[in-house]
């Protein structure tokens, strides 16, 4: 996240959004700065003020849209990529890698219009992705990074944004409560889902709170080879660190045949610590040499 532009001169301190280490507070005189037209193409524009037009309830993709566009290392690979010699046999791949082409050179009326083609690209994953009805974002998400990182796989194994940008692996420790016996697992993720942990007294849990709660240790029923014991203990550590973590908060629990959705607040620190859940040999994520 880039900090907000700092006020011209004392006036203005009390209408800048404040986001940053508290509660985001907006002054009723808050002068926003004025978009880019959709209509109309102009390179010397901003591409951060490029909006993306809804069709029917489709917001739940351009706000993950707009949160992939704004992660430099992943926007710069994948832009590199369809300039390569197989770049364009890779459909997902270069539809998305088009719109951040177009949305960088600030061409409003042809990111609106890409966009919309779009939506038949995104109905080969799923044709739900091409209706009007809103579908989960964590869902597209996860389906779109899964589906762009097949294609390059097919490919370009060496070289893969989504696996550089947002893999990362843990290891889980099951050890025997009865002989201590070890066994050690590996699995490779790109999105970390987290609970909504229980309110302690007065205070509204943090996202540190889930991320606590998610790497705590717990008992598990699970044969023992060495000593027919059925119990053990795990453990879990992060053995790769990814450039950019993808969080999940689930709010929802299933009681019976039915599921809830947990309302309770959670607030979100300004930074998050993995230093306690990172193992001692983790391999940090590719370096990201950037041009300018």
């Amino acid at each position: 996240m880039r900090p907000p532009p700092s006020p011209r001169n004392g006036g203005e301190a009390g209408k800048a959004l404040q986001l940053y280490g508290g509660k985001a507070q907006v002054s009723r005189d808050l002068q926003m700065p004025p978009s880019i037209r959709p209509d109309t193409d102009r390179h010397f524009k901003d591409p951060l003020y490029i909006g993306l037009p809804n069709y029917g309830n489709s917001c739940y993709q351009n706000a993950t849209l707009q949160s992939l566009l704004g992660l430099r290392p992943f926007l710069s690979e994948m832009m590199a990529l369809i300039s390569g010699p197989d770049g364009g046999s890779c459909r997902t791949l270069c539809a998305v890698a088009k719109l951040m082409v177009l949305r960088q050179k600030a061409l409003g009326k042809s990111v609106s219009s890409h966009l919309n083609d779009l939506r038949e690209v995104f109905a080969s994953i799923d044709p739900a992705f091409r209706g009007n009805e809103m579908q989960d974002a964590n869902e597209f998400l996860l389906r779109l990074l899964d589906t762009i990182k097949d294609e390059i796989d097919a490919r370009r194994p060496a070289a893969n944004p989504v696996r550089d940008n947002f893999e990362y692996q843990t290891i889980e420790s099951y050890m025997c409560t009865n002989c201590h016996k070890t066994v050690l697992k590996r699995q490779d993720n790109i999105s970390w889902f987290v609970s909504v942990p229980r309110r302690q007294g007065s205070q509204a849990p943090t996202l540190q709170d889930a991320l606590r709660l998610s790497m705590r240790s717990d008992e598990r029923e699970l044969h023992c080879e060495h000593c027919k014991h059925n119990e053990c203990r795990v453990t879990t550590k992060i053995s790769k660190l990814p450039r950019t973590l993808i969080l999940q908060l689930n709010r929802y629990v299933f009681l019976a045949d039915e599921s809830k959705k947990i309302r309770a607040n959670v607030e979100i620190p300004k930074f998050l610590s993995l230093n306690e859940y990172v193992a001692d040999d983790a391999t940090r994520p590719p370096e990201w040499k950037c041009t300018k």
